[in-house]
């Protein structure tokens, strides 16, 4: 009797204790349901601080870094403000990066940021910069002979980038020859391969002791890169104009003469990612200098057209599209009264028919457009003021051709790209570049807001994970009803 006393007094216990916890189950509930409520609220907290918190951080952080740099920037010869017509260029970053002179020509990558290129202590020289003007990397590439050179660039579909210039070659102890040099990068700056590419179709080359070859301008195609060039038998002046397309690894496939009205003019004035671009209607557009060619998708000739002003030739070295149609080149005309040289831009229709045409500068120097870049309301001109200085000179027109402003930093500019929101980089001789803004520039490029917005998705993501860990655990300690 005593053991079933026992037994039931341990049942009656049991069921006392299961009937406390029935009695406790709906504050359970209730602090259990405050529980994830607190949860989620510190959740959606934590995700809004780092969204609101991150993006914030970062504009500071660029308007910091602005800051800094338009107060303590070496200038070289622009003001803090450089004043123009009704009109104040806002410096977002001038830096130079390099000691000496050399570079060529500045071209805006894919990831956003630029490069500049050119040739350093006869050896080709890469620059890669950030949408702040910051440094990402910097290499010469040296160990390819005693000359070379960066003239035009292109950028592969997988972001390398492949340079093409010239390579002095020796003969006989004479450096007499020039082929055309080929340089391929990662988008790091790491070398793949170099070679020299000598163009063959001239058919008195191989008697020649002394001739020169050089790449007018370089695009992706559909079997790699397709080139324009020329190759001058150096003691006769004797030109011919070629096309060739390589594959990837820069093996030559096909190379052909062209026979252009007019002949061969100089390809190496051209500057910036070279003179050649595609035309909508298909086939291409090709500047040599004084003429201006319109080739078919089999490099046979449709047209060639001169243009200038007043009797006077203008010489072309840079083309753009115009965002209405047609295209925009950008070069120097001789102006007829005073014999000094203008910039001469002119907007062109698919034809190549002239829809407008204008030069600027002041009449008693020389000013000289080597690039053009399309900035959404109008054109920049860069280029050079007064060849026996070194003053740069800078206009910006309207999409009619109307003047804007003009500028005349102190510096030989030899190139300009678009950036981000209407402003535009301009870069010098002296490796030098600035971006310039008629307004306030701003704190952070609007392509950056997407890698800003993944880095912050990534961390709300794992945030989400942690929150549904914790409302996983809570469910799991709740007893069961």
């Amino acid at each position: 009797m005593a053991g079933g006393e026992e037994g039931s007094e341990e049942e009656d216990g049991q069921r006392d204790v299961e009937e406390e916890e029935v009695e406790e189950r709906p504050g359970i509930r209730i602090l259990n349901s405050m529980r994830s409520r607190v949860a989620t609220l510190c959740c959606a907290y934590l995700i809004g601080m780092l969204v609101v918190g991150g993006a914030s951080t970062h504009a500071l952080q660029g308007i910091l870094r602005y800051e800094a740099r338009k107060g303590n920037a070496p200038l070289g010869g622009l003001s803090q403000s450089l004043a123009t017509s009704g009109e104040d260029l806002h410096i977002l970053f001038n830096q130079t990066y390099l000691d000496g002179t050399g570079s060529d020509w500045i071209v805006q990558t894919s990831d956003g940021g630029y490069l500049i290129g050119g040739t350093s202590n006869h050896k080709p020289t890469l620059v890669k910069i950030d949408w702040n003007g910051e440094v990402v990397w910097n290499n010469t590439y040296g160990n390819h002979g005693w000359y070379r050179t960066a003239d035009v660039v292109v950028e592969a579909d997988n972001g390398d980038v492949l340079i093409l210039g010239q390579a002095l070659l020796s003969q006989g102890g004479l450096y007499n020859q020039v082929d055309l040099f080929l340089l391929r990068v990662d988008a790091q700056g790491n070398a793949l391969w170099n070679r020299t590419l000598g163009c063959e179709s001239p058919t008195w080359k191989s008697d020649r002791e002394w001739w020169s070859e050089s790449v007018g301008g370089v695009l992706k195609s559909q079997g790699g890169f397709a080139i324009v060039g020329s190759v001058y038998d150096t003691p006769y002046e004797r030109g011919v104009c070629f096309a060739m397309e390589i594959d990837e690894e820069g093996n030559k496939l096909w190379e052909r003469n062209l026979s252009l009205e007019g002949g061969c003019g100089t390809l190496g004035g051209i500057t910036g990612s070279g003179g050649l671009v595609r035309s909508p209607e298909g086939g291409y557009l090709f500047a040599d200098g004084a003429r201006l060619h319109k080739l078919d998708d089999n490099w046979n000739e449709e047209w060639s057209r001169r243009y200038g002003r007043d009797k006077n030739y203008a010489y072309i070295m840079s083309i753009v599209a115009h965002p209405d149609g047609g295209f925009v080149i950008a070069g120097r005309i001789d102006n007829a009264s005073t014999r000094r040289d203008d910039v001469y831009v002119a907007r062109l229709d698919l034809n190549g028919d002239v829809i407008w045409e204008s030069q600027y500068g002041e009449p008693d120097v020389n000013e000289w457009g080597r690039s053009i870049a399309a900035t959404g309301d109008g054109f920049v001109v860069a280029g050079t003021f007064a060849t026996d200085s070194k003053e740069g000179y800078m206009v910006k027109v309207d999409l009619n051709g109307e003047e804007i402003w003009e500028s005349k930093p102190d510096a030989l500019l030899i190139g300009v790209v678009p950036s981000y929101e209407g402003g535009f980089i301009a870069i010098d001789w002296d490796w030098g570049a600035r971006s310039l803004y008629e307004g306030e520039p701003p704190s952070q490029p609007i392509s950056e807001s997407p890698a800003i917005l993944g880095s912050i998705a990534v961390a709300a993501l794992l945030i989400m994970a942690v929150c549904l860990g914790v409302a996983f655990l809570t469910k799991r300690s709740r007893p069961d009803d």
